[in-house]
């Protein structure tokens, strides 16, 4: 069947069942959700679904209709992504459906149009898919995914039957490795950094050199709060010299904000249970003692962070202005501790 492949998505599953039990399988949807939780995935199962030869709905995933799916040649599965080369979807790729989805489907039961993603979207080829919402084709079902559902415009979300998709779990997220990983342990790093994102776990096991990092990430933590301000300028220049690019840089503050919030439950003498790492509780207790309230700035820092970088902000600028901000605090409190 076509749900056995999908991991953590029990409401969307259960939505589309009843829809085709009651063979009431909408013309458009929108499929909003973090990135790397099985949108796409689940779209082209839905496809298989509605194509496949054994019934509507079942998507046995055998027949010659479903493998077609599967590698994409099924003539009537169209999915819309930006061109090789480029970074959008263009207004041309959008005013080009209207003349395949008003022709009747070539081979399956209905022909399924995929978005991916509305991120991608020129602002006037959103325009332009307005208009084929307002009117849709017979015949076409129509799958927009996107990670923030607040982005699309209002026109076209009202047009669409939404769909949350949720993070995954750590066990559906070491499921769906499982089918591309086998034998070694998956370290709870991965687990914890991927962020309920199998995709991102993925990227994270596919990167060779992850643990040795990871490491380093680890142990400039627990060094940081004894660097001057020559070894903060030195660390920056070095990240420089090895070329970090600005996931590097964003891995380095969401790895960071995890030990930071380990640290802020340890302070308010909250469960240890809930710690992300708790291996390493001996090591966040022998750290010199911080109060709730600067971890609490620190982790809203670097939440500004991590927003700053995902929006293409200057690594090494970011980085070393909050460590600069991090060595004055430092240098504040014991100011006052000496009066």
């Amino acid at each position: 069947m076509w749900f056995e492949q999908i991991f953590g998505q029990h409401y969307a599953v259960e939505l589309f069942k009843k829809a085709f039990e009651n063979n009431r399988v909408a013309q458009s949807y929108l499929f909003f959700g973090p990135e790397g939780v099985g949108k796409k995935t689940f779209a082209i199962a839905l496809s298989m679904a509605i194509q496949c030869e054994q019934g509507f709905g079942v998507g046995c995933g055998i027949c010659i209709s479903c493998k077609k799916v599967l590698h994409g040649s099924h003539a009537d599965l169209v999915l819309v992504q930006p061109l090789e080369g480029k970074s959008t979807i263009s207004i041309d790729q959008i005013r080009q459906l209207p003349s395949i989805m008003y022709r009747k489907p070539q081979e399956g039961r209905r022909r399924v149009v995929i978005i991916d993603s509305m991120e991608f979207l020129e602002d006037e080829a959103q325009n332009a898919l307005l208009k084929i919402l307002e009117e849709p084709p017979q015949d076409n079902v129509m799958i927009l995914l996107t990670q923030k559902i607040q982005q699309i415009l209002p026109t076209i979300a009202s047009r669409c039957q939404p769909v949350r998709f949720q993070t995954l779990s750590a066990s559906d997220i070491e499921k769906i490795i499982r089918k591309r990983i086998l034998g070694d342990s998956i370290p709870k790093a991965v687990m914890t950094l991927s962020r309920g994102s199998a995709a991102e776990a993925i990227r994270i096991l596919e990167d060779e050199n992850f643990i040795e990092h990871w490491n380093s990430l680890r142990d400039w933590f627990f060094q940081e709060e004894n660097w001057t301000e020559i070894d903060r300028t030195e660390w920056i220049s070095q990240r420089e010299k090895e070329n970090w690019s600005r996931d590097d840089f964003l891995l380095f503050w969401e790895t960071w904000q995890i030990f930071l919030r380990d640290c802020l439950i340890i302070t308010v003498k909250g469960n240890t249970s809930l710690l992300d790492f708790p291996h390493l509780l001996e090591q966040y207790q022998r750290m010199k003692p911080k109060s709730a309230s600067v971890i609490t700035n620190r982790l809203y820092e670097i939440e500004r962070a991590i927003f700053r970088l995902k929006n293409r902000g200057n690594g090494p600028m970011i980085t070393e202005a909050i460590l600069m901000n991090w060595r004055r605090d430092i240098d504040a409190e014991r100011s006052r501790r000496a009066l």
